[in-house]
């Protein structure tokens, strides 16, 4: 039976409760996790105030869950209080470095889903906004982007890491322009676009590519 419990940590993912904005509907399920045994401790679209942080720091809990089907819409939460967390006094900066990510990576797999999307584009110049005054306002925040930044070529991740490394590298150069900056970051942001109208199985092909007869 412990064993059959212990599976269920495939299915969920910790969350830190810093990266939770107060008085904040989320739309997904919360959990805590006693023993094996996930326990659901708020529904979804419910708030979380400060007596539920309290409550779950006196019992010592840093983390909540949430299932993996609500990964997107947890995105999707950080990204709306985006704003919030970093500039939270409260909010570590790895945190802080965690939500950015998390939030660009929502928005650029939606940009790729629907690239017409006037809705997705002005979220990503949004989102570059964040990214830059993050960077230049923030001591150590490249290092701590560094941290999590995934090794991988996957499209999306890989797109935030050129936004990243183009503004520091512009910052780096001398570039003190915000206007600049923007349009940097969101060209390394949306570099890749045109990737979304090849099929995926050209884009995730490992060998090399043969033109038909």
């Amino acid at each position: 039976m412990a064993d059959i419990l212990n599976k269920l940590d495939f299915y969920f993912t910790p969350i830190s409760i810093q990266k939770i904005h107060p008085d904040c509907a989320i739309n997904c399920d919360l959990y805590i996790k006693t023993g094996p045994k996930f326990i659901l401790y708020k529904n979804r679209n419910l708030v979380m105030e400060t007596n539920d942080f309290q409550r779950l720091r006196a019992s010592a809990i840093e983390e909540i869950f949430i299932h993996n089907n609500d990964k997107k819409n947890f995105r999707a939460y950080t990204e709306g209080n985006l704003e919030s967390i970093l500039k939270s006094e409260h909010t570590p900066i790895a945190k802080k470095a965690e939500a950015l990510q998390e939030s660009a990576i929502n928005v650029v797999e939606d940009i790729f889903k629907d690239s017409r999307s006037g809705q997705a584009i002005n979220r990503s110049r949004e989102l570059v906004g964040h990214t830059v005054d993050f960077l230049i306002g923030t001591p150590g925040s490249f290092a701590n982007l560094l941290k999590i930044r995934k090794h991988d070529y996957y499209t999306y991740t890989h797109s935030v890491n050129v936004c990243t490394f183009l503004v520091t590298l512009a910052g780096e150069l001398g570039i003190s322009d915000k206007d600049v900056l923007h349009q940097i970051g969101e060209g390394g942001l949306l570099h890749d676009l045109g990737k979304s109208m090849i099929p995926s199985a050209i884009i995730n092909k490992s060998g090399q590519l043969v033109r038909g007869g």
